[in-house]
């Protein structure tokens, strides 16, 4: 939501979460790319510890939306302090599916239907927002204004998280090629929802922000990379999987994935900057 991006300490926080990120990333891409038919074991170190990196940026990210809102409540603003507590609720969710996969792989299914009822939070808040600016608009017409046309952006904003979210809650299995396509292809979906939801923002009278070609940059890589693991699974997965196929195809979405989090960081990282230069002065 907005309110997190009007905040500096959530911003500056925002950046570190997609360093952590991005860091967990390097290293699952190490692990798929070391992975052979004989040995699994330094892959399997690898990847743990990119869980844990994934699990320490969702700690930074709910410490990001937690500021945000503990900053709204100073300010006596309830509505947006309600709001982002229930945002910090749905990170916080994510967060521990995070900790479930770092600390347990055998519990993988339960790990990602957490993250995925974490999402669906953040979908219900969106979902919340486009009904109260639906009605917002309808108040303006009736006085006689022209107000922006954004409901309907906010409601598509909700739907693509929710779709992510969904997607979330599926676990691949390298067995089963309909699993694997239907985890990358549902977030994907959702992610690219996202990002036309945004794109058509400044059409529809939402002021241009100068970090906005960068989400849209990263959400566009978040699809591609979403997209690139279907396809892959389409290709590789199977009871016959092909170990080099699992190693280049697993290599080029993570490489993918970890740009578009990187293009995200940079954005936030570019609003740490707008924020900054009138506290500065």
């Amino acid at each position: 939501m907005e309110y997190i991006t009007k905040s500096l300490t959530a911003m500056v926080l925002a950046v570190l979460a997609a360093v952590t990120y991005v860091f967990g990333a390097v290293f699952r891409v190490a692990a798929y790319a070391s992975v052979t038919s004989v040995s699994f074991s330094a892959s399997a170190a690898l990847i743990r510890s990119s869980e844990w990196l994934r699990f320490a940026g969702g700690v930074i990210a709910l410490l990001a939306v937690v500021a945000a809102g503990w900053q709204l409540a100073g300010r006596r603003a309830w509505a947006g302090a309600a709001e982002a507590g229930a945002g910090a609720a749905g990170t916080l969710l994510v967060t521990v599916g995070f900790l479930i996969s770092a600390t347990s792989r055998e519990e993988r299914m339960a790990a990602n239907v957490v993250i995925a009822i974490g999402f669906g939070i953040w979908a219900l808040l969106l979902l919340s927002r486009a009904a109260r600016r639906s009605m917002a608009e309808q108040q303006q017409v009736a006085e006689g204004g022209a107000p922006p046309r954004l409901a309907v952006l906010w409601l598509a904003a909700a739907a693509g998280v929710l779709v992510f979210a969904a997607g979330a809650g599926v676990t691949p299995v390298v067995t089963s090629k309909a699993v694997g396509i239907v985890f990358g292809a549902l977030q994907a979906a959702g992610a690219g929802i996202v990002f036309i939801a945004l794109a058509a923002a400044p059409g529809r009278g939402h002021p241009l922000s100068h970090a906005l070609p960068t989400v849209l940059g990263g959400l566009a890589a978040l699809t591609a990379a979403y997209a690139a693991f279907a396809v892959m699974a389409g290709l590789v997965f199977g009871p016959g999987y092909d170990v080099t196929g699992l190693r280049v195809g697993y290599s080029i979405a993570i490489v993918i994935q970890l740009a578009a989090v990187g293009l995200l960081g940079l954005a936030a990282w570019s609003r740490v900057r707008e924020l900054a230069v009138p506290a500065a002065a």
